[in-house]
C-alpha cells in the first residue's frame, strides 16, 4: 500500500519563478489576443512583475519536491520597492507598447484597471481594500 504524501507549501524562490510564469501564461492566454509569440511572452512577463510588486506574499504548492500550484494572496498594497521588478516590469510594458497587438492588449489591460478604480465600496469609505469585492457596489456617474 502507498501512502500519500500531501502537497506542502513554501515561499516562492528565484528558481521557480519561470514556472509561475508558465502558470500565468497558461491562466490568460484565451483572453489575450495575439498572434506572435514574443507577444505571449511579454504579457506574461508583466502581469508577473505586476504580481510580486503589488501582492503580499507568493507560495508555491510543492509534490514530491515538484510545484504543482501557485498561491498569490494577499491585499493589494501600493507596491513593494523592489526596484528590479520595476525595471522588468517597465521593459516588457515599453516592448508590448511598441507592437499593434501588444498596445491592443494593453488597452485591454488599462480598461480593467479602470473598472477596478470605479468600484466603491460604501458612502465615506475611501478604503476599498478593507472590504471583498462582493460587498461593494459600483459607483453611478
Amino acid at each position: 500500500m502507498l501512502l500519500k504524501k500531501a502537497p506542502a507549501y513554501r515561499k516562492a524562490e528565484k528558481e521557480d519563478f519561470s514556472i509561475i510564469r508558465e502558470f500565468i501564461r497558461r491562466n490568460y492566454k484565451d483572453r489575450w489576443e495575439f498572434e506572435e509569440t514574443h507577444t505571449e511572452k511579454h504579457l506574461t512577463r508583466l502581469f508577473f512583475y505586476t504580481y510580486m510588486i503589488y501582492r503580499d506574499s507568493v507560495t508555491v504548492a510543492t509534490y514530491r519536491d515538484q510545484v504543482v500550484g501557485v498561491l498569490i494572496t494577499g491585499k493589494e498594497s501600493h507596491g513593494h520597492f523592489a526596484p528590479v521588478f520595476r525595471l522588468k516590469k517597465g521593459y516588457h510594458f515599453l516592448r508590448l507598447k511598441f507592437t499593434k497587438e501588444g498596445r491592443k492588449n494593453l488597452e485591454h489591460f488599462n480598461k480593467l484597471q479602470d473598472m477596478k478604480k470605479t468600484i466603491d465600496c460604501f458612502p465615506g469609505e475611501t478604503d476599498s481594500r478593507k472590504y471583498p469585492l462582493s460587498l461593494c457596489k459600483q459607483r453611478l456617474p
